[in-house]
C-alpha cells in the first residue's frame, strides 16, 4: 500500500513540480529528487517527512509548504538556481529588497549599492560567482557582503581587532530593535573556493547564552582589496537591556581581519509593531519559524 511506503526514489526524473501522489504517502520518510533536471519549483503537501534529497537539480528555484507539512531535513547542494527555502532561508539581489526593509535593519545606503558586485560564494547551494549584492536571511539573521575597507561610519563601536564588548545600555528609544555586526577582512588573493573563511561567537555573560554563528555564503575580495560583511541580528533570543556581551569574530582560514563594529539600534515601544510587519511582509513572514536544513552552522540553546 502506498500508505506503507517509507523511501521514494524519482531520482532523473523529467518531472517539473512534485506528482499529486506524494500527498497520499503518508508513511513516507524519505524523497530523492535528485538530478531532476526540469524540477522548478515544490510545493510541499500536508505531510511530514524525514529528509527530502533534491542535489544537482539546477533549475530549482523555490521549496514552499501548502499549509502544515514538515520537512525535518533538506539536502539542496547543487540546485544553482535556489534562492527560498521555506522556513529555512532566502536570498535576493539588493535591487529587489524594498528600501524600507534595508533601512529597518540598519543597513542604511545599501540601495545605492545596487550596481556593485562582488564575488560570492554559496555554500547552501555549492555555488560561486559575480553578481550584484545579494541580500541573505537566516535564522535570526539578515547578511550581505560588499567590496569596502572599513566599518560603516554610523556604527557606534568599532575595533581594529576581533573583539569587542558592549553592555546593551538603556536607551531614551525603550526596545531593542536589533544588533548589528559588521567584519572587514581580507583572505589570499588566489582563493576563489574555501571553507567558510569566518565565523562569529556572541557571548552574553549575563545570561549564559553563547551562540556560534559561521554564515553559509561569503564574499571574496579583488585581489588587493578587502571584504565587509554587514549582519543584522533579530533581538528577542539574544539581547535585553543590560546585558554584558562579549563578540569575538575568527578566521577560518588564512587572511587577516582589519576591523569589527557593533552598533545597537532602539526603537519606540509603539514602532515596534511597524518593525516587524516591514519584515514579514517586505520579506516573509515563515521564516521565522524553525527548520533544519542540511550544513547549517548555527547553535544556539533554548531560552
Amino acid at each position: 500500500m502506498l500508505s506503507k511506503l517509507q523511501h521514494f526514489c524519482l531520482v532523473g526524473n523529467p518531472i517539473s513540480t512534485l506528482p499529486n501522489c506524494v500527498k497520499d504517502l503518508t508513511g513516507l520518510q524519505k524523497l530523492d529528487l535528485s538530478w531532476c533536471p526540469k524540477l522548478r519549483q515544490i510545493l510541499w503537501p500536508s505531510i511530514n517527512i524525514e529528509e527530502l534529497v533534491v542535489t544537482e537539480c539546477r533549475k530549482l528555484e523555490k521549496i514552499s509548504y501548502e499549509t502544515s507539512g514538515c520537512i525535518k531535513s533538506i539536502s539542496h547542494g547543487a540546485c544553482m538556481s535556489l534562492d527560498y527555502v521555506e522556513r529555512g532561508f532566502k536570498i535576493l539581489p539588493v535591487a529587489k529588497v524594498d528600501v524600507e526593509l534595508l533601512n529597518n535593519i540598519g543597513f542604511f545606503n545599501l540601495d545605492l549599492m545596487a550596481n556593485v558586485e562582488a564575488f560570492i560564494v554559496n555554500g547552501i547551494v555549492w555555488s560561486r560567482k559575480k553578481c550584484p549584492i545579494q541580500i541573505l536571511y537566516e535564522y535570526i539573521v539578515f547578511s550581505t557582503y560588499y567590496p569596502g575597507r572599513e566599518v560603516p561610519h554610523w556604527f557606534s563601536n568599532k575595533n581594529a581587532g576581533s573583539t569587542l564588548t558592549f553592555t546593551m545600555t538603556s536607551s531614551p528609544r525603550p526596545c531593542i530593535q536589533g544588533v548589528n555586526l559588521c567584519l572587514v577582512y581580507t583572505v589570499p588573493e588566489d582563493i576563489d573556493w574555501l571553507p567558510e573563511p569566518f565565523h562569529v561567537k556572541i557571548s552574553n555573560k549575563s545570561r549564559d547564552i553563547e551562540m556560534v554563528y559561521t554564515p553559509r555564503c561569503y564574499g571574496i575580495p579583488e585581489v588587493g582589496g578587502d571584504m565587509v560583511w554587514l549582519s543584522h541580528w533579530l533581538p528577542e533570543t539574544l539581547f535585553k537591556q543590560g546585558d554584558e556581551v562579549e563578540i569575538l569574530f575568527g578566521l577560518n582560514v588564512d587572511g587577516q581581519i582589519k576591523e569589527c563594529g557593533v552598533h545597537l539600534l532602539y526603537i519606540e515601544e509603539e514602532e515596534i509593531f511597524q518593525y516587524y510587519k516591514t519584515i514579514y511582509c517586505s520579506w516573509d513572514s515563515t521564516m521565522f519559524e524553525v527548520v533544519s536544513v542540511a550544513g547549517a552552522h548555527l547553535f544556539f540553546p533554548r531560552i
